[in-house]
């Protein structure tokens, strides 16, 4: 170890002391002789609080005096939010290494509301960035959106004082001091969309300090240090202190010096949007790359129901951008003679329940009939409609009305008890399965039987899959029907060695169709979940075209 001290200057807000603080131990793991301090400094930018960041010199305010600490010996090192940085650095600085990224994605923060959708007009909304005004304002125009500055304590506080309806910040600070429990949604990124850098950290040295790039060099994050590059113009000037703002000090629209497009501040982004749709994104006039690249995104669509039903569904969802991806394909039980000794004394049995179509088909190649006084138990319209076109209509079927949301086995046992519960009956599924409602009848005194009579396959990736994912997760973004919270773990092991390929996954929108799945898989790591209406194809569909958002145009 060359150097026996290294000195970290750092804003005194909570946040960057936390990621001044966070580089701190990993200097200290790394070289445990060495001793490292922390320089707190209070910026301009933490001083000017009653007018807008874009109004008093952009990003730049937040890192001058930590790189004039530096130039005085003072300091050795800065750490600031990257999204804090300029395009361009004084010279003598440079940026010596980028972190490994937080979520870079914008969260809504309300005590009132749940989602931007749900708030009432003349809701105010409070930002720090012009970026986001731009965007929300342009989204939701029966919205007031107002500027509010300070650090996250301050702004959160504003909020609970009543000054604000809902807040609009950074998702990874609030998760870096243990304040996610005030996200109510995270933004996908064509609602709001983050800030080049946004949840990485950068190390800002003095150019010529050979030896502490050395020593600071294994921080270093070469893939987030890519994905956070910034757009600038060929043969212009960079952003203007990394704000957006023009050399007139009339605000524009944050894409103004990205395009060749002008736009008002009003237009928003529609300049980005008709400039990639015009083919010029790679014209010598313009380059988008890093975080830039959400707008350019177009929809994937992977529909995860067993192969008829998906099938079906894309006949309907017409869309070529479309993966047919059953969680499970279905084969005959391997167990046949176990079946035929079921099936040959069916008369022991007041009740059949079929989990599903696909148990429903399978049953009947083997039952050609069923007996007269048995009634037959489904959990959705879709195997009630299944057993009617095996069985035909003289079947008893016990159903629970409605819409999905008051369809599943809670709803099947409450209608099964109004009916009267059978003394035995017989379940038809897969060789596992949900066990809720057996257990429940098993407790009401039924006598359960359970037949596998089909064999469930789970969902796997072949090479030319894994190369199709890889390309996809370059250039768009997914949206999911997934309606079993069995296949999050189908899918999570059949994407193991491809890297990032759940997170990306995980970052999409999902369309399920029972309310049971929508916690499951909020809980399993999915943050963008719709409810289904029903389940008939063309419902599903059009929700499907719906979250693709714009139909499936570039955003």
């Amino acid at each position: 170890m060359e150097k026996q001290s290294i000195v970290i200057a750092s804003r005194e807000s909570a946040l960057a002391m936390w990621q001044a603080k966070h580089v701190q131990s990993l200097l200290q793991r790394r070289y445990p002789t060495c001793d490292v301090s922390i320089l707190s400094i209070t910026t301009r930018g933490d001083k000017i609080l009653d007018k807008k960041l874009s109004l008093v010199g952009g990003k730049g305010l937040f890192v001058k005096e930590l790189e004039a600490a530096m130039q005085e010996g003072r300091a050795d090192l800065a750490v600031h939010s990257l999204k804090d940085v300029p395009m361009q650095l004084p010279e003598g600085f440079s940026l010596a290494c980028v972190t490994v990224r937080e979520d870079s994605r914008d969260a809504f923060v309300s005590s009132r509301f749940a989602s931007l959708e749900a708030m009432p007009e003349g809701s105010v909304v409070g930002t720090s960035s012009l970026r986001r005004e731009l965007m929300l304002k342009s989204r939701y125009p029966h919205l007031i959106v107002r500027s509010v500055r300070g650090n996250v304590g301050t702004r959160l506080s504003k909020l609970d004082a009543g000054q604000f309806d809902a807040l609009i910040m950074a998702g990874a600070g609030l998760k870096r001091l243990g304040l996610s429990d005030r996200i109510r949604k995270w933004l996908p990124p064509e609602v709001s969309l983050p800030a080049p850098g946004q949840g990485a950290l950068g190390i800002e040295i003095r150019s010529n300090d050979e030896r502490l790039a050395r020593l600071v060099a294994f921080l270093n994050d070469e893939k987030t240090r890519a994905a956070c590059c910034v757009c600038r113009r060929p043969g212009r000037e960079p952003l203007a202190s990394g704000s957006c703002r023009r050399s007139s000090n009339r605000p524009r629209a944050l894409c103004s010096r990205m395009c060749p497009v002008r736009t008002s501040r009003r237009a928003g982004f529609a300049c980005c949007r008709a400039t990639i749709k015009a083919g010029r994104a790679k014209s010598p006039g313009c380059r988008f790359v890093g975080d830039t690249e959400f707008m350019t995104r177009k929809a994937r669509f992977i529909l995860t129901r067993p192969p008829k039903e998906s099938e079906n569904l894309a006949r309907n969802l017409a869309e070529p951008a479309t993966w047919l991806w059953p969680a499970f394909t279905f084969a005959p039980p391997s167990d046949m003679n176990a079946v035929n000794r079921t099936l040959s004394n069916l008369s022991r049995f007041d009740a059949f329940l079929f989990v599903s179509p696909t148990a429903v088909s399978f049953a009947h190649v083997q039952m050609p009939s069923i007996p007269p006084s048995v009634t037959v138990c489904c959990a959705g319209g879709a195997t009630a409609r299944a057993v009617q076109n095996a069985w035909g209509p003289s079947v008893r079927i016990l159903c629970p009305e409605g819409q999905v949301a008051s369809s599943g086995s809670e709803s099947l046992f409450k209608a099964m008890k109004i009916a009267g519960l059978p003394k035995s009956l017989l379940i038809f599924r897969a060789q596992s399965g949900r066990e809720w409602l057996s257990e429940q009848l098993i407790d009401a005194g039924v006598h359960i039987e359970k037949l596998c009579i089909y064999e469930r396959i789970p969902f796997t990736m072949d090479t030319e899959k894994k190369e199709a994912l890889k390309k996809a997760m370059q250039e768009e973004h997914p949206v999911l029907l997934l309606t079993s919270t069995e296949a999050v773990g189908v899918f999570k092991r059949a994407l193991e060695g491809i890297p990032d390929a759940f997170g990306w996954l995980q970052s999409g929108r999902v369309l399920t169709i029972h309310p049971r799945c929508v916690q499951a898989l909020k809980e399993s790591g999915f943050s963008d979940v719709t409810l289904a209406g029903d389940t008939e194809p063309e419902t599903l569909a059009r929700a499907l075209k719906k979250l693709a958002g714009d139909g499936n145009r570039v955003f």
